[in-house]
């Protein structure tokens, strides 16, 4: 059950606008529609994204095609190279999977510099959490950062220390509302740290280099009714 991510980040990026660094940003999601002056908005086939029940909703109307796909970009924010930052996002996924069918929600990690350095984490629900990054467009391998079988509902959380150029990756089976209960996945060095579980050698500058954030959800050949793929309580600060 795999995503290969490559075309739909090449037509997700098409429209991206210049940002400036480090804002911190909290969302709910709460608000009837996407604000468009912090998110830049984009989709293909014939998914898309919907605010309801204080939820960003991942849906695919009736028939679904084999690449429904939609995405939001935080156009008002960029954490740097140059500084410490953590994201969380809590994502929700009671979606069925099969080989012919699959549907789920995730995030990007661009690098500003070059469209091509990049990662990405998706969330099946009980089929589990995929990460992978890619160099250049060329797929390093990330097995640490993925599970196995997981829940239908929790969260990830992401924090960067400038010091060590290193994320390190933690999870929850639980949500905000719940109350997260954090377990270490993994961590990966955008510039090749040495003690890092995976490595990467993104040409991005350790002075000013920047990190584009995008939220994202997909569908394979599977409609999609609202609440059954979601992503709240988003939230990117300094630690």
């Amino acid at each position: 059950m795999k995503m290969n991510p490559i075309a739909l980040l090449l037509t997700a990026t098409a429209l991206t606008g210049h940002c400036l660094a480090l804002t911190p940003i909290t969302e709910d999601f709460q608000a009837s529609k996407l604000d468009k002056t912090r998110w830049l908005l984009d989709k293909q086939g014939k998914g898309r994204f919907a605010q309801s029940n204080e939820k960003l909703n991942f849906v695919v109307s009736a028939p679904p095609t084999g690449n429904d796909f939609a995405s939001i970009e935080l156009k008002t924010s960029q954490p740097g190279m140059y500084e410490d930052w953590e994201m969380i996002l809590d994502m929700s996924n009671s979606a069925k999977q099969s080989h012919q069918s699959q549907a789920g929600c995730g995030f990007f990690i661009i690098n500003e510099a070059d469209y091509r350095d990049y990662l990405f984490v998706n969330f099946f629900g009980q089929s589990g959490i995929q990460a992978g990054v890619y160099d250049n467009s060329v797929s390093v391998p990330s097995k640490p950062l993925s599970l196995g079988a997981a829940v239908a509902k929790g969260a990830i959380r992401i924090s960067f220390s400038q010091n060590r150029k290193l994320m390190t990756f933690f999870a929850s089976l639980t949500n905000k509302e719940e109350g997260y209960e954090w377990f270490k996945v993994g961590t990966f060095a955008p510039k090749g740290a040495k003690k890092a579980d995976v490595k990467a050698a993104w040409n991005v500058n350790s002075d000013d280099g920047r990190f584009r954030i995008q939220l994202f959800g997909f569908g394979v050949s599977q409609a999609v009714r609202p609440g059954k793929i979601t992503i709240d309580n988003f939230s990117l600060q300094a630690p």
